[in-house]
């Protein structure tokens, strides 16, 4: 079941994706990229606006699946964050 099936992106932490024994082998490393960084008073929204932008890069990209392999926090009057994650899409 592809992202035309379910019309969005599975994304995922690297803890995750070895809890759940996640063979890479079988989908396709379409690149690692990094979104912009989200200001904010309430760490859910800026969580929400990350998980925002990187469904709309990974449906322009067509990727399936998202895994997300580091966070940078800033704390200070306004929180931030940023991620850093890759894009894949499953083979054929």
């Amino acid at each position: 079941m592809g992202q035309k099936d379910l019309g969005a992106c599975v994304i995922l932490s690297q803890a995750d994706l070895s809890a759940l024994n996640a063979n890479l082998l079988k989908v396709k490393f379409l690149g690692r990229f990094e979104t912009p960084e989200v200001r904010g008073f309430f760490p859910r929204r800026i969580n929400h606006r990350l998980r925002e932008y990187i469904q709309d890069h990974a449906r322009k990209n067509k990727a399936d699946l998202a895994v997300i392999e580091s966070q940078i926090d800033f704390f200070g009057f306004y929180d931030s964050k940023i991620y850093t994650y890759s894009l894949y899409l499953y083979k054929k």
